[in-house]
């Protein structure tokens, strides 16, 4: 993965951010779909989908709620950027 996104990120780095229970940074969720063959248009629906979920986190970490885990974070990304690819359609 780290060479299908060209070197952006170490391996070690999307390692420990699919493992992670943080949201990890933008950058690392952009080589990550650069390196599942997204287009810019696909970079572009998960960086919108990535700052509603940094939003949630941010007033989740308020009331002091666990943050799932970045697996869970990533469907929750998906099914945004699939309902945002439908409504422009």
């Amino acid at each position: 993965m780290s060479h299908a996104c060209g070197q952006k990120v170490a391996y070690s780095t999307l390692n420990t951010a699919l493992n992670g229970d943080r949201l990890p940074k933008l950058h690392i969720v952009e080589a990550f779909i650069e390196g599942c063959g997204g287009s810019h248009d696909d970079v572009r629906r998960w960086a919108t989908a990535w700052r509603k979920l940094r939003k949630q986190e941010a007033a989740d970490s308020e009331s002091s709620r666990a943050v799932p885990n970045f697996a869970a974070q990533v469907f929750e990304m998906i099914n945004y950027a699939h309902q945002q690819q439908s409504s422009s359609a």
